[in-house]
């Protein structure tokens, strides 16, 4: 199998309640997270929790889980409640629509790399001529 180019790449955002003291700012960093709780979510398998959340900012402070969400309605509902913050990706169809979230872009995070979208072609070789790159 041959990996092409990434096409896409999800940037990542933080998905606030309206009234919560960050949802004013124009981007947040992970440190500012480090300040309240995000969700504890059981069940993701390997290394997908410390992916989407790691368990310290780049600096080194923890970042505090709250009690346990099992649905994504329940991160929704604690989220819009401002019992947590819930890093997601910038484009969280999720909370489209909600009108008691504000998502604001992670300044300091990497794409998530399970989001992002690459070619792909059971054939060997070089890509075709007329692959010209991702359009926007």
């Amino acid at each position: 199998m041959a990996i092409g180019p990434t096409l896409s790449c999800e940037t990542r955002a933080v998905a606030v309640a309206v009234c919560h003291p960050l949802a004013t700012r124009t981007q947040v960093r992970w440190d500012d997270l480090a300040d309240y709780s995000v969700a504890d979510i059981p069940g993701l398998a390997g290394a997908l929790p410390e992916t989407l959340v790691p368990a310290a900012t780049p600096s080194g402070r923890s970042l505090r889980r709250h009690a346990a969400v099992h649905t994504m309605a329940e991160v929704i509902a604690a989220v819009t409640r401002g019992q947590i913050v819930h890093p997601t990706v910038a484009d969280a169809a999720q909370f489209r629509g909600e009108v008691n979230v504000v998502l604001i872009p992670l300044a300091d995070a990497e794409p998530l790399p399970r989001f992002s979208s690459t070619l792909t072609s059971l054939r060997r070789g070089p890509w075709p001529r007329s692959w010209t790159g991702p359009r926007n």
